[in-house]
């Protein structure tokens, strides 16, 4: 297993996220993720063998290498390592959700930066001047509501998702809770 020093804000961060993810294998046919422990999926690749995990190796996943991959997947790529940890706190859960591009589109449709999904240079700055004008309060607030509305706009189009909701509204509420944000 490739070993990583993770900073507390990736920690605490990550344990937020493994919480609502759980430790249980599931493998619901209603749910686009498949089978998954850990919250990883057969879709995320392995730190070890630099190839997507296959289905007995998500059975049989560590707590360790689960945060291994949140690390390398989705913290990173988010650019949640330069953030403020309120503000990483946020971006990184719904990237874990549903993909950092998606995330990174939500930042920068906030922060007013062109909306390619990548995280780079550019958007760092806008989120630095956006936090410096607004705060980090304001951004995630907005950032959490923006993700509420995405998850009922799901079950609009696709009343099938409809059992996954509340729990989709609570985690959301449960990382604002985190951050200091209570949403109404």
């Amino acid at each position: 297993m490739v070993s990583t020093t993770f900073t507390s804000t990736f920690l605490k961060a990550v344990n937020l996220i493994l919480e609502w993810e759980g430790s249980e294998f599931t493998n619901d046919p209603d749910d686009s993720g498949g089978a998954t422990k850990w919250g990883v999926t057969t879709e995320d690749i392995n730190p070890v063998t630099k190839v997507k995990f296959t289905y007995k190796e998500i059975v049989n996943l560590s707590k360790e290498t689960a945060e291994q991959v949140y690390y390398n997947q989705y913290w990173l790529p988010v650019g949640a390592n330069t953030m403020p940890s309120n503000v990483a706190t946020v971006v990184f859960n719904f990237a874990v959700n549903t993909g950092n591009n998606h995330a990174v589109r939500y930042l920068q449709s906030i922060t007013g930066s062109y909306q390619d999904g990548q995280w780079g240079p550019k958007t760092a700055y806008d989120l630095r001047g956006y936090l410096e004008i607004h705060g980090a309060t304001a951004f995630c607030t907005k950032y959490l509501d923006m993700c509420l509305d995405y998850y009922k706009a799901i079950v609009n189009n696709n009343p099938s998702q409809g059992k996954f909701l509340q729990g989709w509204l609570n985690r959301t509420y449960a990382v604002g809770d985190a951050v200091g944000i209570h949403l109404g």
